[in-house]
């Protein structure tokens, strides 16, 4: 929003938040109210001028994930033809930035979503997202199963079985404590932002 509007009142909402930020355990009960004012005051006034640049906001957020896209072919984890769904659905969300009802929303996910089951048809990144899932033990509810699917994984790899892999990485996702990101939702994250 701050690249996009020039506005007086986003200076002023920034320093009352950080204002707010500043509180201790110690602060008294008018601090805390002060600061919860505060707080629902930028809600306002983030909402109001997030309606009043929509359009820009829905530009720049298209314009991302358009540059995203490209990087992935860049990096050759996508082909043109992989993209054909993802450009037919970018074109839809472009030709719905202006509108005030919630199809930009839902076509940026479902952008999100036509990425991401693109992606994990390449072995590459089924790979590259299985290495980083098992870097940490700790992220899994049952570190038992974690150690199977982890082991069985590695199997995978030096037997090139991609198919057998990307099922363990979901069984790996449903074993993640609840606090833990999914590996996808950086995908995911990508594309929103």
């Amino acid at each position: 929003l701050e690249n996009i509007a020039e506005d007086d009142e986003l200076a002023q909402i920034r320093q009352k938040l950080e204002k707010a930020l500043e509180l201790t355990e110690d602060s008294d009960a008018e601090e805390a109210q002060e600061a919860m004012e505060a707080i629902y005051e930028a809600r306002k006034v983030l909402s109001k001028l997030a309606k009043v640049n929509q359009s820009a906001i829905r530009e720049s957020q298209l314009a991302k994930v358009e540059s995203d896209v490209e990087g992935f072919i860049q990096t050759e984890l996508m082909t043109d033809d992989d993209l054909k769904d993802v450009r037919a659905s970018i074109k839809a969300a472009r030709e719905a930035i202006k509108r005030p009802d919630g199809d930009f929303e839902k076509l940026m996910e479902q952008i999100s979503q036509q990425v991401l089951v693109a992606l994990l048809h390449k072995k590459e990144f089924v790979v590259d997202q299985f290495r980083l899932l098992i870097q940490d033990e700790d992220a899994f509810t049952d570190h038992a199963a974690y150690n199977d699917l982890k082991n069985r994984g590695l199997m995978c790899i030096l037997n090139d079985d991609i198919d057998e892999l990307r099922s363990i990485l979901f069984e790996l996702v449903g074993l993640l404590k609840q606090n833990q990101p999914s590996p996808f939702s950086n995908i995911t994250n990508i594309i929103r932002s």
